[in-house]
């Protein structure tokens, strides 16, 4: 009977954790989507012509801060590292 329930139990633990797994994964998969697509929709805001160089500016930084160190240099495990560099740049020729 012992015998039966520590496998039992086992097999749980050891199902339990894999499911945990699986969405813990899935969690940050979607959050990953989540934060690419957002950063899509601010690089979009800033290539605008429309939008003012206020509001590009702005989006600009709402994109920085999507990053470690918001664009600026950072300290991960003692060592320094470089920001993000975020340029927007057309690469469409105007027909002359």
């Amino acid at each position: 009977m012992n015998n039966k329930f520590l496998v039992t139990t086992v097999l749980f633990m050891m199902c339990s954790f894999v499911f945990s797994q699986n969405v813990d994964e899935e969690m940050i998969r979607g959050r990953a989507v989540s934060k690419v697509a957002q950063l899509n929709d601010y690089i979009s805001f800033m290539a605008s012509k429309k939008k003012s160089v206020e509001n590009r500016l702005y989006y600009k930084e709402k994109a920085l801060n999507l990053f470690i160190g918001k664009g600026y240099m950072y300290e991960e495990n003692g060592v320094e590292k470089e920001g993000v560099v975020l340029e927007v740049a057309s690469k469409l020729k105007k027909k002359g």
